[in-house]
Formats: C-alpha cells, structure tokens, sequence
C-alpha cells in the first residue's frame, strides 16, 4: 500500500487489527471502516480533516464510521525484515 493512501475497509468480522509494516518513517494510510466506533492507542480527531492533518496515530468517529489513520512511527529494520510491524491500532464495534 502506498503512503496517503485512504482505504474502505468492510468485513463482519467484530474486531480486528491494522498493521502496517515496510514503510517509510512518517508514512500513513487512512481507514474508513463503516461499523465501528472504538480504536484501541490512538489519538481521538474532533473532525474527518483534522484526522487528516495529525501527524500520530489517530481516529474520528462520524455517525457511520470510525476513521483511523496509522502512521508510522518505527523506521524501518535494516536489512529489511519482512512482517516487522511499524504501526499498529486495534479496532472494534
């Protein structure tokens, strides 16, 4: 996935994690995921663009959705390691 990248995430699933691993330092993606309302160490946004425009892990609730925006705060292993977990959020209805 490349950084600024938003994504639509739909599943039944009732709680899952977002990772994100072998990416630049300060690289993000942001989440849309219709359903939910809790993001487990993250940072709450009061609006969609200030979620946008944090520079941290962060989350907005709107009425349908919760929106998370992982950054990466872990530079990345040297040599590249495969699956090293830079940024991650837990997610939940």
């Amino acid at each position: 996935m490349k950084s600024g990248t938003e994504v639509t995430v739909k599943t039944e699933r009732p709680e899952f994690s977002l990772t994100l691993s072998e990416m630049e330092l300060g690289s993000w993606v942001v989440f849309e995921l219709p359903g939910f309302a809790k993001a487990d160490s993250a940072k709450q946004q009061d609006s969609l663009d200030a979620l946008r425009k944090a520079s941290e892990t962060s989350y907005f609730k709107d009425k349908d959705s919760l929106w998370v925006k992982v950054v990466v705060a872990t530079p990345p292993a040297v040599p590249a390691m495969p699956l090293q977990q830079q940024a991650s959020v837990g997610v939940s209805r």
